[in-house]
């Protein structure tokens, strides 16, 4: 079980991100954690999608912290 949640399960993307601030990625139903960078600064989010809930997810990074 361990093997199939790290190797199979796991969606590993790398997305870089242009001035825009958009970016696109396909996704199957489930649980999501995103981890991003800005300026060295890591940061995390946790989301998910169901056939009930919303097609897309909005990652804002906050300002000033």
């Amino acid at each position: 079980m361990f093997s199939l949640l790290n190797d199979r399960w796991r969606t590993n993307e790398l997305i870089r991100v242009g001035k825009s601030g958009r970016a696109e990625l396909q996704a199957v139903f489930g649980e999501y954690i995103a981890e991003w960078t800005v300026e060295g600064k890591p940061y995390y989010a946790t989301f998910r999608f169901t056939a009930e809930g919303p097609k897309g997810v909005s990652l804002v990074t906050p300002i000033g912290r």
